[in-house]
């Protein structure tokens, strides 16, 4: 079984890079930068093999470092209070869900898998 220890004094550090931009979760500030043109746009039309897409970067954002799901409840509140739908639903949790579960099996593969994720081979995993 595998286990995963930050040393102390690292920086946690989480990037994901999709085709229009990308994410990176450094301790608790959270950053996203926007590619123009999108990537494959980008490798199919530019003729400079190490050239890259224009960048645009958003603010950044200064995530919560309690760790809990405070603001999430308080919105649920919210929500049955004012009779609107919630902030993210179940529908969005289960994507989240569905991403953790995704990487944690291409991490244990050594390889990337497919969203949505074969469940047999996730079950088979576990």
């Amino acid at each position: 079984m595998a286990s995963n220890t930050i040393e102390a004094g690292a920086t946690r550090r989480l990037e994901l890079v999709g085709d229009r931009a990308r994410l990176l979760l450094e301790d608790d500030r959270l950053t996203l930068t926007a590619f123009d043109p999108p990537l494959s746009q980008h490798r199919a039309h530019d003729p400079d093999p190490f050239g890259a897409p224009a960048l645009r970067p958003h603010p950044t954002e200064r995530l919560a470092a309690t760790g809990t799901h405070a603001a999430v409840y308080r919105d649920l509140v919210a929500a049955i209070r004012d009779g609107r739908p919630c902030r993210v639903d179940g529908r969005e949790g289960r994507m989240s869900l569905e991403l953790a579960n995704a990487i944690a099996l291409s991490s244990h593969r050594g390889r990337p898998v497919d969203l949505p994720l074969d469940r047999d081979a996730y079950a088979a995993f576990l």
